[in-house]
């Protein structure tokens, strides 16, 4: 696994700074991945009060909420000459969200809605 990918799944889009020389894009990667996990979580905190659904279920409703910061990591990683890792980023970065905040906080609103199974 390359080093991006590697740091991608354990941190997020901020440690992908490390690769740039450039203090703008480390910033602006370190914003977009703040930006991105408060989307996020944001995001399941509405569907966890909102559906008992399961959380597998309303993880695709939970990311459609924030494509735009997607698209902005896409460019961003294209302009610093990593485009063609954005995808493979991004889903490692995503993956690590729903296991650490997304499903998590989910599952908490539910639990305290009272969401009964199914």
């Amino acid at each position: 696994m390359s080093p991006v990918l590697r740091a991608a799944a354990h941190i997020g889009f901020s440690s992908l700074s490390f690769l740039v020389s450039n203090g703008a894009y480390a910033q602006t990667m370190e914003a977009l991945g703040e930006d991105f996990q408060l989307c996020l979580r944001a995001s399941a905190i509405y569907y966890g009060q909102n559906s008992c659904h399961p959380p597998s279920e309303l993880l695709p409703a939970v990311h459609a909420r924030c494509l735009n910061i997607e698209k902005e990591v896409k460019t961003t990683l294209t302009e610093m000459g990593k485009g063609d890792l954005a995808e493979k980023v991004l889903f490692k970065v995503r993956s690590r969200i729903d296991s650490d905040i997304v499903i998590p906080t989910i599952l908490d609103q539910q639990i305290a809605g009272n969401c009964q199974k199914h």
